[in-house]
């Protein structure tokens, strides 16, 4: 009886470590893809800046600096996917006015003239 206690409580403490680790080891994850996504997108490796940041954005879609880096990226590989990035970033970010400049920069970008007029009109003074 005291063998099967024994086995019980050691999986117990295994299992609250594991779960205890868990959060830490999401975010180390999140920051080590994040880190090869930008040495990759500085190479102008699309292909490899994507695949990470989608693994990030698999692990936590609402990670800003992922979202600002994709937004970069399809920004620079002219495509209009930019402005869907620019302006998650600013559903993340709404008290930030830089993210809503580079939002309405973005759809100047592409032609988005009413996405610009009113991302310039919720920016408060």
């Amino acid at each position: 009886m005291k063998k099967i206690l024994t086995t019980l409580l050691v999986f117990l403490l295994v299992g609250l470590a594991a779960w205890r680790a868990h959060r830490p080891y999401k975010q180390w994850k999140q920051q080590r893809f994040l880190i090869q996504a930008q040495t990759a997108f500085a190479r102008s490796d699309y292909h490899d800046a994507a695949f990470d940041l989608r693994k990030i954005l698999e692990i936590n879609p609402t990670n800003t600096a992922a979202c600002r880096l994709m937004a970069e990226m399809t920004e620079r590989l002219k495509s209009p996917q930019a402005i869907a990035w620019r302006t998650r970033v600013v559903e993340q970010q709404p008290e930030v006015a830089t993210n809503r400049l580079e939002l309405a920069r973005t759809s100047l970008l592409f032609g988005d003239v009413a996405c610009a007029d009113r991302t310039l009109r919720a920016i408060k003074t």
